[in-house]
């Protein structure tokens, strides 16, 4: 990477963190012999091997934007730090520079792009990447174990809520496709590609953006004769997908764009934009027209 690059780099990370301060610099890890800069350093104690560190990260690429942030999703990521001599930390920048760190600490390290495993579609041109990394919490084994199964808990009660839901969720779906195929259905938008949708109602979060991971619910039928191909409630868990990758049907990566975090909204999607003349058989014919009750629910970053 040539020195301009690096620079905007460098400079793009002041929205990211505070002012510089003792035990600052470039430093190299002993362990993979990445180079790592120091921002900030609180001077709290240093995670050790085997304890659980919770981080903020943010990615950018070689011109300084922001590919990812981790920042606002509702669970932080986090490692256990393994020894030394684990091949995951002399290979992986991220977890052995994590393992150097303390609480508050927050630093920048640069990975270039052919040491990174299975780069995703649409990154062949960038030659680094610039990972800001911030210790939040570090827990022990006792106290992270509580935290994971608090969180199953939670998980379990989401689930169950959600299946819960289901007979409701189907009641409203199957109205809304009847009033649809009879032209009762009002505040119907459509966009220049085909895709027809009315919200529901409009959740006040953050618009997914491009790569963001979606986590969506759903409820799929077919225009044709409301049959059910398909949901998520019945079994208790939304699907994650990352917005604009293609990893899911055109109408899906379009209709994403639009919904904003908490928004409830009915897509009929043409099958142009779904599973076209191919289908998705024995479910879904070819040209089929598709409805789906979407419930645009959280972004993971």
């Amino acid at each position: 990477m040539n020195i301009i690059k690096s620079t905007i780099i460098v400079l793009s990370v002041a929205f990211f963190i505070g002012c510089a301060e003792n035990n600052t610099g470039i430093k190299t890890s002993p362990v993979s012999g990445y180079q790592y800069e120091v921002y900030k350093t609180e001077g709290a104690q240093q995670v050790a091997v085997g304890e659980y560190v919770y981080f903020q990260m943010d990615v950018l690429d070689d011109k300084g934007e922001v590919l990812q942030s981790y920042r606002n999703q509702k669970q932080m990521p986090s490692v256990k730090i393994p020894p030394a001599e684990d091949e995951v930390r002399k290979k992986n920048p991220v977890v052995d520079v994590l393992s150097n760190l303390a609480i508050g600490d927050s630093v920048g390290v640069i990975i270039p792009s052919d040491s990174i495993p299975n780069l995703p579609l649409g990154y062949e041109e960038v030659e680094s990447f610039f990972y800001v990394l911030t210790v939040k919490e570090v827990l022990d084994e006792t106290t992270y174990q509580a935290r994971m199964a608090k969180q199953q808990e939670e998980e379990q009660a989401q689930m169950t809520l959600l299946k819960e839901r289901f007979p409701e969720v189907e009641e409203f779906a199957q109205k809304t496709l009847k009033d649809y195929k009879a032209g009762r259905l009002k505040d119907i938008q459509e966009t220049d590609s085909g895709l027809k949708y009315v919200i529901h109602e409009l959740g006040d979060g953050d618009y997914p953006g491009k790569d963001a991971m979606l986590l969506m619910q759903y409820y799929g039928a077919l225009v044709q004769d409301g049959k059910m191909f398909d949901n998520s409630f019945s079994r208790g868990r939304g699907y994650p997908f990352r917005v604009g990758a293609g990893s899911v049907i055109g109408g899906w990566d379009e209709a994403a764009l639009l919904l904003p975090i908490g928004t409830k909204a009915s897509l009929f999607i043409p099958s142009e934009l779904g599973y076209q003349d191919r289908g998705f058989p024995p479910a879904i014919p070819g040209g089929a027209e598709l409805y789906f009750y979407v419930e645009a629910e959280e972004l993971f970053y």
